[in-house]
């Protein structure tokens, strides 16, 4: 697949299909997305509660 954008909420949405018992390849063909990166997201969220990953910038621009 091609690099694109895939906004949190599209992200969230693929966990919550799985979470609710959908297959991966539903959840792929369905949303146009590999499972690769569910498979990415998902271990993001075990660890940080969230579906992209926390900026490491802090402090003034």
């Amino acid at each position: 697949m091609v690099y694109r954008k895939i906004s949190t909420d599209m992200k969230q949405c693929a966990l919550e299909l799985l979470e609710m018992g959908w297959e991966m390849e539903e959840v792929t063909e369905a949303l146009g997305m590999s499972s690769r990166s569910i498979d990415h997201w998902a271990d993001i969220y075990k660890e940080h509660r969230r579906v992209d990953l926390p900026s490491v910038l802090h402090g003034r621009p």
